[in-house]
């Protein structure tokens, strides 16, 4: 439908994960459910290119729906980039671009997008699914793996609380190679992905860097390269590196729930737990991968 109006060639689809996303010639159609307005996405990519900050433009300021399909679908429409995937991602820039976030005044963006509060999101409560695996995942995980598992919730917990009581500042919330291309056509690196824009301490944009090279095997430098750029170092900040810790452990439950509806998510889901379960200084357990 979203193709055929704008004249696009038929999209094919490219990944579905919180959004389905199809490529459409010069375009990039995402669809997804409304837990706010679409329109909002647009406003903030438009404010962010408007403060300097690269990032997907806007194909049209529409969002497209189709009730017979889905109410509680939308479709919106951004410019496609052409990645230059030899080239190496400008960290550094990273850091600048989520430094002048961080500096943007909450009230500029609050009436043209929603800023929830990041330890608020309903995934970060781990430990409440923890809880449940000794009745529904005992044959995956033991019931000692399961205590080692909470026993870490539990040290991990309160670092939510200081990132509620703030102060707070305006998060990409996402950061990590993922989400951050390298634009084939002008060579400026462009941080994609801002779905998960929240409220929070600025070291809640800096925790999933922070353990990239040590636990998913990434690029060495990366983190002190993004720290170049943003101007502070974060790794002596007690809560900036339970907050890392924490982003390691969500993932693990996310995966330990994936197992248990996918068999295929089992080998890396054991992988992941022997961080948890064999782990010393002198014997690492080996990197984890993305899925």
């Amino acid at each position: 439908m979203v193709s055929s109006e704008l004249d696009l060639p038929e999209p094919e689809c490219e990944r579905i994960s919180m959004n389905a996303v199809f490529s459409a010639g010069p375009a990039v159609i995402r669809i997804g459910r409304t837990n706010a307005d679409p329109m909002a996405a647009i406003l903030w990519a438009e404010l962010l290119a408007a403060e300097g900050i690269t990032v997907a433009a806007p194909f049209i300021r529409r969002v497209f729906r189709h009730d017979e399909i889905s109410p509680d679908l939308a479709a919106t429409v951004w410019r496609r980039i052409e990645i230059d995937r030899s080239a190496d991602v400008d960290w550094a820039s990273v850091g600048s671009m989520i430094g002048h976030v961080h500096a943007l005044a909450p009230s500029r963006v609050a009436s043209i997008h929603p800023l929830p509060v990041a330890a608020d999101f309903a995934w970060w409560n781990a430990g409440d699914v923890i809880e449940t695996f000794d009745a529904e995942t005992v044959d995956l995980v033991s019931p000692a793996a399961r205590d080692r598992l909470l026993e870490s919730w539990h040290q991990l917990a309160p670092a939510l609380d200081t990132v509620r009581r703030g102060p707070l500042v305006i998060c990409h919330g996402d950061v990590h190679p993922g989400n951050v291309v390298v634009d084939a056509r002008t060579g400026s690196t462009v941080l994609l992905d801002w779905d998960l824009t929240c409220s929070a301490i600025p070291a809640w944009d800096h925790s999933a860097l922070m353990t990239w090279a040590s636990r998913w095997g990434g690029q060495v430098g990366v983190y002190e390269s993004f720290c170049r750029g943003y101007g502070v170092d974060l790794r002596d900040d007690d809560t900036a590196v339970a907050l890392a810790e924490l982003r390691l452990l969500t993932a693990m439950v996310m995966r330990i729930v994936a197992a248990r509806r996918d068999e295929s998510a089992v080998p890396e889901m054991l992988n992941r737990l022997r961080y948890y379960t064999d782990h010393t200084d002198s014997a690492p357990a080996p990197t984890w991968h993305a899925v």
